[in-house]
């Protein structure tokens, strides 16, 4: 259903409303996107664009009006490089007016097959630059936290047991301890609620009633006890001590 911001009226547009799919072919990508925006009493002369982006590039796309949508003659995504793991999409509605008046925007999400993951996963996939031979990197944008792997990384190897039990517990240590340690995750955006709920989920303790005021440091100790709980549920819940035992014996 359609919302509203209360001062600008400006409507959300739900991302089932703009359904997009990448595709690639003889190493070239593009996307095509399936629209369903009649329930939000747009003008029909209202201007439709799809922007496209990944960290500071970005791409716009004209789709013609909400009244006569027209696909664009070039959909290409090459600008983005070799592949297209980590990109996101926006659609604005805009009026026909002077001002351009934004009517209504879709929140940032990813494409329903995006090779990164599932659409709006909480962990995507990105490539680091070339020039950056660390295996993997945590790559913070507004929009959440992203797993960043070598340029040179099969993505599969991301998906393999070992890589899970040897990486993943580092790497929901270092975005919890982000988003609650080092930074007010009330600040992030609302991505820090969605790993706040997912660490829940794992088996972690209550998160922490906090002070917010000058005892700081015991919030930090009871957010790092918080932390440790929910780690220590996926370690254990995913058996992953036994799974790098059984990556050890099979090396041998």
């Amino acid at each position: 259903m359609a919302r509203s911001f209360n001062y600008t009226k400006r409507k959300t547009i739900d991302k089932t409303s703009a359904r997009i799919a990448i595709s690639s072919m003889g190493g070239h990508h593009g996307f095509s996107v399936v629209f369903a925006l009649d329930e939000y009493g747009f003008d029909d002369s209202a201007k439709v664009y799809v922007e496209c982006y990944r960290k500071n590039q970005l791409l716009r796309f004209d789709f013609g009006t909400v009244g006569a949508i027209a696909v664009p003659a070039d959909v290409s995504l090459d600008a983005f490089g070799d592949d297209t793991m980590g990109l996101r999409f926006r659609v604005k509605v805009v009026a026909a007016n002077v001002d351009k008046t934004i009517l209504g925007m879709s929140k940032s999400f990813r494409a329903e097959n995006d090779e990164g993951g599932a659409a709006d996963c909480i962990l995507p996939l990105m490539r680091l630059p070339k020039e950056n031979e660390n295996v993997w990197e945590i790559v913070y944008t507004d929009d959440g936290p992203n797993l960043a792997i070598n340029a040179t990384l099969e993505k599969q190897v991301v998906q393999m047991d070992y890589f899970l039990a040897l990486v993943f517990p580092a790497v929901i240590r270092e975005i919890l301890t982000y988003a609650f340690i080092e930074n007010n995750g009330d600040e992030l955006g609302e991505w820090t609620e969605d790993w706040k709920r997912f660490a829940l989920a794992l088996g972690a303790e209550e998160f922490p009633k906090l002070s917010g005021g000058d005892d700081r440091d015991d919030d930090k100790d009871a957010l790092r006890k918080w932390i440790d709980s929910a780690v220590h549920a996926f370690v254990h819940g995913k058996g992953l001590a036994e799974i790098a035992n059984q990556w050890k014996d099979d090396a041998e």
